[in-house]
């Protein structure tokens, strides 16, 4: 018998299953969250939840306050059991097994670095520190691994390095609700222009599609996904897919 049988029907007739929802009691033990990317691996789904869902700050404002308040979670589908795999991360995002699914990468959207974490015993350790921006979307190739970045960064001058090193300009942008609009012209205004790029096995940049004009009406390639001959993405603001020859 399976261990949640809590069923609808869907607006196209076809019957699906809740797995979780914020009523599970195992959402309920462990806290809600903001849960962004997962990669489903056997019995097992890996879930990315970038933060803790108890505040009226907005996503942006969460981001460029680099607080280490994310968490990797796991959940067994044969038990229903959801735990935390690994925490202290900041804002994870995208996920993607590593070639040999012995641990996933998890991409650190605030910490600019892609986190690789151990499977079977939750092990943290870094990656890759030189990604070219906030990466959103991490997808597994043949020979490495294809990166979507959200926000890119080429120079030590990019507006992300900025606030890094400003503690008192980014406590202003942060620790007020009413200051979220202010944050959504940065990268509008200063944003460099969205960024693919792939790495071979160990993390070492190979190529990047960078649109420099903003041909994509963006600053932002979220979703990177290849196809046969093709490199296709997205972004959730533009509502453009580009297909690129890889």
């Amino acid at each position: 018998k399976q261990w949640y049988q809590r069923r609808v029907r869907g607006f196209t007739g076809r019957e699906f299953e809740w797995l979780l929802d914020p009523s599970s009691p195992q959402v309920r033990d462990i806290g809600p969250g903001f849960w962004n990317d997962l990669v489903v691996h056997g019995d097992m789904i890996y879930i990315s939840d970038s933060f803790p869902r108890n505040s009226t700050h907005s996503m942006l404002q969460r981001f460029y306050s680099f607080r280490s308040e994310g968490r990797l979670l796991s959940f067994n589908l044969v038990s229903g059991r959801l735990s935390i795999l690994a925490d202290g991360l900041r804002i994870p995002n995208g996920l993607e097994l590593e070639h040999g699914n012995q641990g996933l990468l998890v991409a650190e959207g605030s910490a600019f670095r892609v986190v690789r974490v151990d499977l079977s015993t939750g092990a943290v350790r870094v990656w890759s520190d030189r990604t070219l921006g906030a990466v959103d979307n991490i997808r597994r190739f043949h020979d490495g691994y294809w990166f979507g970045v959200s926000a890119s960064r080429f120079t030590s001058s990019s507006y992300h390095d900025v606030l890094a090193r400003s503690p008192t300009l980014r406590y202003l942008l942060t620790s007020h609700p009413l200051t979220a609009p202010i944050l959504k012209l940065i990268p509008r205004f200063l944003g460099q222009g969205a960024v693919a790029y792939r790495t071979d096995l160990t993390g070492k940049i190979v190529r990047a599609v960078f649109d420099k004009n903003k041909i994509s009406g963006t600053v932002t390639f979220s979703e990177v996904c290849v196809v046969g001959d093709f490199l296709f993405v997205g972004n959730p603001f533009s509502n453009k897919i580009l297909r690129i020859p890889k």
